[in-house]
């Protein structure tokens, strides 16, 4: 497995785990966005759209250019079509969400 995977897949697997402690990084970087991610945690699911800065965030930003790479890559962990194994997703308003169990 390739660097980039490896960091994919422990960006997969913190999200899955709802791990509060590995995302804690962002509360210096994106104390906003740390707030959501945690609110959504709580409410066992991810907001998609701001996968990427979630991951940019703990990661870097020269790993995934755009959202849409980043889910594509999550899909290919998936055992479902969708990343974290939902079999479809979920949607509060306009804001579509990840499944978390």
């Amino acid at each position: 497995m390739d660097g980039d995977a490896d960091v994919l897949k422990v960006f997969e697997v913190s999200i899955k785990n709802r791990d509060k402690v590995f995302f804690k990084i962002m509360e210096n970087v994106s104390p906003e966005l740390y707030i959501d991610l945690i609110a959504d945690f709580d409410e066992d699911r991810v907001n998609r759209k701001n996968l990427i800065w979630y991951f940019s965030s703990v990661f870097g930003q020269g790993i995934y250019k755009t959202n849409r790479a980043l889910i594509t890559a999550l899909r290919y962990l998936s055992t479902t079509e969708e990343p974290f194994e939902n079999e479809k997703l979920s949607q509060s308003g306009k804001t579509v969400y990840y499944n978390l169990y």
